[in-house]
């Protein structure tokens, strides 16, 4: 018999980035511009959740949705400037590298000028569902979350704005891979375990909230790849819950995958997530 068909493989990819030219000098230019953007948020703890790349005649529109981790956050919260965080604050223009990738943007695309909007998604969290995900995976900071309690929260805020539908699937899952990469191989099985209850959390025990305004998930599976629990051999596991028929073309299945690199050596995570339509 023939291999089965994957939707995931098979299905037209929507992409925000439009960066369509004949030049394949300037594409590259463009796309380490945006490469390194990405790079200078992180390094200044700021997660892009989503961004949204467009170009019309002479003007560059750039349109990012971010994500202040706690250290940032709270230190701006001290500041009482939490509700009135500007790009300032965080983005340095005079960085000469940045100003450099800048200019050759412009030059090779002819744009006149930039035209940035940038929201934080911070303030849209739901409390309940923050409290939520709290009660139920505190008792996972003593394991998984030793000596990174920063990371536990802002791994439940990431996962609080996913079920708002306001954090995409591949930001969820980067948030999976950060937990993962420092982990012994004595806590690998714990790891899976925790992954496959907080998938039975957000697709089952979240309906019982009947919170408006949340995404209604119907199933979701996990695999990872690699040397686990230290074997000479790499594996795989897989986790699943509730129904994900990967087959149907007429389903809304979100799919990522990303590469964490640990002392142990790459492994390859996926996320599939089943949405009601």
């Amino acid at each position: 018999m023939g291999q089965k068909a994957n939707k995931t493989t098979l299905q037209i990819n929507k992409h925000s980035f439009n960066a369509l030219t004949s030049n394949s000098r300037s594409f590259i230019k463009f796309f380490n511009f945006i490469k390194f953007f990405n790079f200078l948020l992180l390094k200044k703890n700021v997660l892009i959740v989503k961004k949204s790349i467009n170009f019309d005649s002479s003007y560059l529109y750039l349109n990012l949705f971010l994500f202040y981790k706690s250290i940032k956050s709270s230190f701006y919260k001290r500041k009482y400037l939490i509700k009135s965080l500007k790009t300032s604050d965080f983005i340095n223009f005079k960085n000469p590298r940045l100003k450099n990738l800048l200019i050759n943007c412009f030059k090779n695309f002819n744009f006149s000028s930039l035209i940035l909007n940038i929201k934080n998604i911070n303030i849209d969290l739901n409390k309940k569902i923050v409290v939520f995900f709290y009660q139920k995976l505190k008792k996972f900071m003593n394991n998984i979350f030793i000596r990174r309690f920063n990371l536990f929260i802002d791994f439940i805020k990431i996962s609080s704005l996913y079920v708002q539908g306001l954090v995409s699937i591949q930001s969820f899952l980067y948030l999976f891979s950060l937990i993962f990469k420092s982990l012994s191989k004595k806590i690998h099985s714990r790891f899976l375990f925790f992954i496959k209850y907080l998938f039975k959390l957000m697709v089952f025990d979240l309906k019982l909230l009947n919170i408006k305004n949340t995404l209604n998930i119907l199933g979701m599976k996990f695999s990872i790849n690699g040397k686990l629990k230290g074997k000479p051999r790499s594996s795989t596991n897989f986790i699943k819950e509730g129904n994900l028929p990967l087959q149907s073309f007429n389903k809304e299945i979100d799919f990522a995958k990303i590469h964490s690199y640990t002392l142990m050596g790459a492994f390859g995570l996926k996320l599939w997530v089943l949405k009601k339509n």
